[in-house]
């Protein structure tokens, strides 16, 4: 179960807005079939950047959740068992939503605020790519095994990239088109991702108006954007103190001054993505350190014991820091690091070379720079 899936199917009627704007409380009322009476309804949602789940029952053809969130976000709601496909998505924001049906919640029409109904404008062209996506990817995940290769499975293939394609001609636009809308923020950040492209995202951010950029949501993406803005080639990275697994003090000009070049390596013992990166950076320092390469790891841990055990398996003789506050480690948030695996790939200076070189192309860099 995942809030990432735009699947709503449903239509949609504007209604009003009814809680203040400092309250942050919510409340959906759902009409339903009498038939459903006794099914339990759950709600997933995110607020204060958690996961939450509710469930309750339909009584009399009717169900209300209550609760509280700290911005308007997408909500995923299911009748009957948890791989029901009685669903919907839609916009849960502070204030009253209603959700009525007479069927299966696919064909529900929702009533709720401006965000609501932007997104609902918003999918009714992408809801019939996405049906057709839909069937394809299960007739596609049918095929045998032996049979990937062939014509017919490549056809497929080959159909699913031009419907993505399309929902995606169809999202930009609505973005372009609606720069005063809350829901072109959303789709900006899920595009932007954990590491942002800040030549990409830049621009499209400041097209929006300032209500949307002067949200709570837009200043944070906003802080995200100009941190990114100051790690790109050619930029002086900032400098820190961090502590070694030992306790000692380690500090970034040090490591600089000591070579020519230096990795600045963000990673963690719990990221799978980084333990697999793992072995090419030991490749890059056991062939480079000679000809003055540093690397320096810092770790987005927070359990000392996880942290220095992967250090020793992993085989990581070059110099380690941690402030085992996991993302919310001082230089994480000194540099913007919102996703891992991330590099930088520092001169003597302090001045980015490269970002996120990972695998084989951290070791080609590598090599045009040692020639």
């Amino acid at each position: 179960m995942t809030l990432k899936y735009l699947k709503a199917i449903f239509m949609c009627i504007t209604m009003p807005i009814i809680a203040s704007a400092q309250q942050n409380s919510f409340t959906v009322k759902g009409r339903m079939n009498l038939s459903h009476d006794g099914e339990k309804v759950h709600l997933y949602y995110t607020s204060f950047g958690k996961s939450m789940h509710d469930s309750t029952l339909v009584h009399n053809g009717a169900f209300t959740f209550e609760g509280h969130v700290d911005a308007a976000g997408l909500a995923y709601l299911i009748a009957g068992t948890v791989l029901s496909t009685n669903d919907i998505d839609f916009y849960l924001a502070p204030g009253l939503t209603h959700i009525v049906t007479t069927d299966s919640l696919k064909n529900a029409k929702i009533g709720g605020n401006e965000i609501a109904t932007d997104y609902c404008r918003l999918m009714e062209p992408v809801r019939p790519l996405q049906r057709q996506k839909m069937n394809h990817t299960l007739k596609y995940h049918r095929i045998p095994k032996a049979e990937i290769e062939h014509p017919p499975a490549k056809e497929l293939l080959n159909k699913i990239a031009k419907l993505d394609g399309r929902i995606a001609e169809i999202t930009s636009a609505f973005m372009a088109d609606n720069p005063d809308s809350y829901v072109t923020l959303e789709l900006m950040i899920r595009r932007a991702g954990g590491i942002i492209d800040h030549a990409v995202v830049y621009p499209s951010f400041h097209k929006l108006s300032d209500r949307i950029k002067n949200s709570d949501k837009g200043k944070i993406f906003a802080e995200r954007i100009a941190k990114a803005g100051k790690m790109v080639a050619g930029a002086s990275v900032p400098h820190f103190e961090a502590l070694t697994p030992e306790g000692k003090t380690l500090n970034l000009r040090t490591i600089l001054n000591s070579g020519k070049y230096t990795i600045l390596d963000f990673w963690a013992s719990w990221c799978s993505p980084c333990r697999k990166e793992n072995p090419y950076l030991v490749q890059a320092y056991n062939t480079y350190s000679r000809k003055e390469l540093n690397i320096l790891s810092v770790s987005l841990d927070s359990d000392p014991g996880k942290w220095k055990a992967a250090i020793e398996k992993d085989g990581l003789l070059w110099q380690q820091v941690s402030g085992l506050k996991g993302w919310k480690d001082p230089v994480a948030v000194l540099y913007g690091i919102t996703a891992l695996p991330q590099n930088l790939l520092l001169d003597a200076n302090g001045i980015i070379l490269a970002k996120n070189l990972h695998a084989e192309d951290l070791l080609k860099k590598l090599a045009d720079l040692t020639k």
